[in-house]
């Protein structure tokens, strides 16, 4: 018996379309790896691509060791470079003198001033605002006699309002600031703010063609309707009261109380004999995994014979087999298969859990 050796990748299906490759061979060239940084699949080139990085890091030197700009000597092993091995300023060197710069009273002129200026414009805009005109409520205006009576020349100026709460009396506003607090109201005068309320006289016998009733002023569409709710109020109202006693005379029926006569008997021209046979025959037939029909009138028995439908599988010899809920093959295949030459895919019918033998 001739034995041939040859270098194969083991490829196992576990899953539908996902597959699991193993190394039998121990060859570097044939070990895949995948490494984050490296582009080779497999050991061997991954170490000749790490080489090269190597020579282009060191020039094809090696290197000894390491040290910064302000050292002597180089270092080897675990080095770690300090801002003082490097010449630079000492951790908190540079924080102080940031904080020293900003605490200077010389330091950023032009934004100081630039901040001066801002601050006198916010000042201007200020005393701008305080010349305009506010308003004031009181609950009524014996409350608001009171407040004014009792408020010096400066706590108002003409044209501020001053508005009353309550319902039925107009609001009103400094006219006037007299010289003393003599007057009615102090050192003010005051006006009615010209404002009058809404008279709706008018519109109550306007026609309005946009209404949905039959009288198109608002007056009389309002009593419209209501008249129209009082009789809808009045149908609901007998429409309850007759449903209140079917409902009555309902639960006497269920009761027993009223009884309700059966209806008589149907009277036929003869009594129907028992059919020998249907009139027309019928066909039952069987659907599904089984196929067979046969047709069928009652006159006598009937069978039927079944064919059990083919799963498409070949028959022959199979070393895996996919079965179904029932038992039956429905798909027959080789637990391994070995590739030819130049062949790197398994085929798509291989089962799940089966070799794919890929030759290298």
């Amino acid at each position: 018996m001739a034995t041939t050796n040859a270098k194969l990748q083991l490829i196992v299906k576990i899953a539908e379309e996902e597959y699991l490759a193993l190394h039998p061979e121990t060859d570097a060239e044939v070990v895949h790896l995948a490494a984050a940084g490296i582009t080779a699949d497999n050991v061997k080139d991954a170490l000749l691509e790490l080489k090269q990085l190597i020579n282009d890091i060191t020039g094809g030197g090696v290197v000894t060791g390491v040290k910064g700009a302000a050292e002597s000597s180089y270092r080897q092993g675990n080095v770690s470079l300090s801002a003082e091995n490097v010449g630079a300023d000492p951790a908190g060197t540079a924080q102080s003198k940031v904080t020293e710069h900003n605490s200077s009273g010389t330091a950023h002129s032009d934004i100081r001033d630039a901040a001066s200026a801002a601050q006198t414009k916010a000042d201007q805009a200020y005393s701008l605002a305080q010349g305009r005109a506010k308003g004031t409520s009181y609950d009524t205006v014996d409350a608001m006699t009171a407040a004014l009576k009792a408020a010096s020349s400066t706590d108002f100026k003409v044209g501020d309002t001053l508005y009353i709460k309550a319902t039925g009396v107009p609001d009103y506003w400094i006219s006037a600031v007299l010289d003393n607090n003599s007057g009615t109201y102090g050192y003010y005068e005051i006006s009615e703010l010209e404002t009058e309320k809404v008279d709706l006289t008018d519109y109550q016998t306007k026609n309005d063609s946009s209404l949905q009733t039959t009288d198109k002023t608002v007056v009389g569409a309002v009593n419209e309707v209501r008249n129209s709710a009082a009789a809808a109020a009045s149908a609901a109202s007998a429409a309850q009261s007759a449903a209140d006693a079917n409902e009555a005379e309902i639960a006497k029926i269920v009761a027993g109380t009223t009884q309700v006569g059966s209806a008589a008997e149907a009277e036929t021209a003869g009594s129907a004999g028992q059919a020998d046979k249907l009139a027309t025959a019928r066909v039952i037939e069987l659907t599904g995994d089984v196929t067979g029909s046969a047709t069928f009138d009652g006159s006598q028995d009937e069978q039927i014979a079944m064919m059990l439908k083919n799963t498409g599988v070949t028959a022959g010899t199979y070393s895996a087999v996919q079965v179904d809920a029932k038992g039956r093959v429905l798909k027959g295949s080789q637990i391994y298969v070995l590739g030819d030459e130049g062949e790197d895919t398994p085929p798509s019918d291989l089962p799940i859990g089966a070799f794919f033998l890929r030759r290298l």
